[in-house]
């Protein structure tokens, strides 16, 4: 099983665009999803969520989960929470 973790905050493009053009097999898809800053700031990044879990769907057949970080930015604990999610 292809499971691709994706730390949403960054541009949409390099998240999805690499796994559709080289048509790579992805089963799973787990969005880390950001919950501090602005609330102009969470709510581009809840909304670039769901449109990313409904393209993993669509473009790639990937069941998506969503998951949030206190501070998507805060790379300790992003990679921290994808460890414990691998």
């Amino acid at each position: 099983m292809q499971t691709h973790i994706v730390p949403v905050g960054f541009d949409y493009d390099r998240l999805i665009a690499p796994l559709v053009r080289d048509q790579i097999d992805v089963d799973r898809v787990i969005l880390l999803e950001g919950a501090v800053g602005s609330e102009a700031n969470v709510e581009y990044s809840r909304h670039l969520s769901e449109k990313l879990e409904t393209d993993f769907r669509n473009l790639l057949g990937a069941e998506t989960e969503r998951f949030v970080l206190e501070d998507v930015y805060d790379y300790d604990e992003a990679f921290e929470q994808a460890y414990n999610l691998i």
